[in-house]
């Protein structure tokens, strides 16, 4: 039967309708903060706001929005946060703010400037090492630590991948066979050594790393090897008080005499990690982390010593980054990505920083050298992934000032004297507090670091230059000028 043009017309509209009603919803929801997303740094405009597409841990997710302000244009489809600033051009070579070591009194190995020392362990290429583990008579090992220390290998080749925008790639050989020590572990029990001091039981830490590699005979090919982990087991029964550590001690392999770096955790870290499991299920990674990049040539421990600012601050802290200052140091910026200024090039610059929580284009640090030992560097930092555990407050940056000339003295942080951001205990690094708030509370230093936070409308002011927090969203837009 012929079909009437009415009917033909509804049928039409009808299928149209349907079609368009089984289109993906995702694209039509309007962008809410929290919300997750398609697309890395796409840009949405909705509701007197503009969204971008952020990386929050291992989810995309909308930001919380920029008002658009209504004196400014309609930003397009593929503008970013802070587009009422423009940002200064270069003024120098980034070679300007590679400041040179300059310490007069090397308390340790590693350099406060310019250039990294040659250590054991690769900070390019692939650094590779072999987890060995050991258990005791008195202290069996379980197959359940087995699946935390696979989980915890994976979060540290992790933690280099990011931070280094995978220039070192980390290699593991293990084995899931616990490896029987021939002694209770009582008798692997030492003191620990005191920092800036002789290590009076370095020799048999040797000597118990010597045994435990014999011990596991020739499951490993050593060639190409930079490290050995050695775990202990869990047990609560262990007898091991503290740690194990060799840093380029030449041991035998199958393969032949080797330098290595070794470490094992002893009964300190185990209580450790369980106090702090909580906001830090990554306890183990950030540990080794943090030791390792000792034997990558990194002084660590500053600016803040002890702060949970970052994983050379504090092993156990909030947030497990590493200062931009010493990332660049590594070689892990591109140049593009570091905003040289020498104060005597200083005039009123607008520079966006990403934070360093966060992949992106941009910058990730300013340097601003006040003269050829001494600058100032900014970073930016967000209460998100290496970070998700500080306070979702915690947004803004941090200025500390650098001084090349000086070395760590850690005699005092056992003690209680030192802060930690104390200029009488010298240091490479200190935090500066915000000219808003110069007279801070005294409190227990590792939660000193909320302190030290610059915030919106807040600046820092030091030898004749000052920096100002004009904006912190997806980026924080400063501007640093001269007083």
């Amino acid at each position: 039967m012929r079909k009437s043009p009415r009917l033909l017309f509804l049928l039409s509209v009808s299928l149209f309708a349907l079609a368009v009603s089984s289109l993906p919803a995702l694209s039509a929801n309007p962008p809410k903060a929290g919300a997750t997303c398609a697309k890395e740094n796409r840009t949405r405009t909705y509701s007197g706001k503009n969204y971008t597409c952020i990386k929050s841990g291992k989810k995309l997710v909308w930001s919380k929005g920029i008002s658009v302000r209504s004196s400014s244009p309609t930003p397009s489809p593929t503008s970013n946060v802070s587009t009422t600033y423009v940002e200064a051009s270069r003024v120098a070579e980034v070679e300007e703010c590679r400041l040179k070591d300059a310490r007069k009194n090397k308390q340790q190995p590693n350099n406060s400037g310019f250039p990294l020392t040659p250590d054991i362990i690769p900070p390019t290429g692939v650094a590779r090492y072999i987890a060995i583990p050991i258990d005791f008579s008195d202290a069996p090992g379980s197959s359940e630590f087995f699946r935390k220390l696979r989980e915890q290998e994976v979060e540290f080749g992790k933690w280099f991948e990011y931070f280094s925008s995978s220039k070192l790639k980390i290699e593991w050989l293990t084995t899931d066979k616990w490896i029987r020590a021939t002694k209770p572990s009582s008798d692997y029990s030492t003191s620990k050594g005191a920092a800036n001091a002789a290590n009076p039981y370095g020799e048999q830490w040797n000597a118990y790393a010597q045994e435990f590699i014999d011990l596991s005979g020739n499951l490993f090919n050593w060639n190409g090897v930079h490290g050995v982990f050695f775990h202990f087991s869990d047990n609560q029964n262990t007898k091991i008080s503290s740690e194990l550590l060799g840093r380029g001690i030449e041991l035998n392999t199958p393969q032949g005499k080797k330098p290595l770096f070794f470490w094992a955790s002893g009964n300190y870290a185990y209580e450790e990690e369980r106090r702090v499991r909580s906001y830090l299920p990554n306890y183990w990674a950030a540990l080794w982390v943090h030791e390792v990049l000792h034997s990558m040539g990194i002084s660590l421990h500053a600016p803040g010593n002890g702060f949970q600012t970052g994983v050379g601050q504090n092993q156990a802290s909030r947030s497990w980054v590493l200062t931009a200052w010493e990332t660049f140091k590594l070689g892990w910026y591109e140049d593009s990505q570091v905003f040289c200024a020498p104060k005597e090039k200083v005039r009123d610059l607008i520079v966006k920083l990403r934070p360093i929580e966060q992949k992106g284009q941009g910058n990730k640090v300013a340097i601003i050298p006040l003269n050829s030992t001494q600058a100032l560097v900014v970073e930016s930092r967000r209460p998100v992934g290496y970070s998700e555990a500080w306070p979702k407050s915690n947004s803004g940056i941090y200025v500390y000032r650098l001084d090349t000339t000086l070395d760590n003295d850690r005699t005092n942080e056992s003690t209680g004297r030192d802060s930690g951001n104390d200029p009488s205990y010298q240091k490479w690094g200190y935090y500066l507090a915000s000219d808003q708030r110069l007279n801070l509370p005294i409190r227990p230093h590792p939660d000193s670091y909320l302190d030290y936070i610059i915030y919106k409308g807040e600046s820092v002011t030091y030898d004749g230059v000052r920096i100002t927090l004009l904006e912190s969203d997806e980026v924080d837009v400063i501007k640093i000028s001269r007083t």
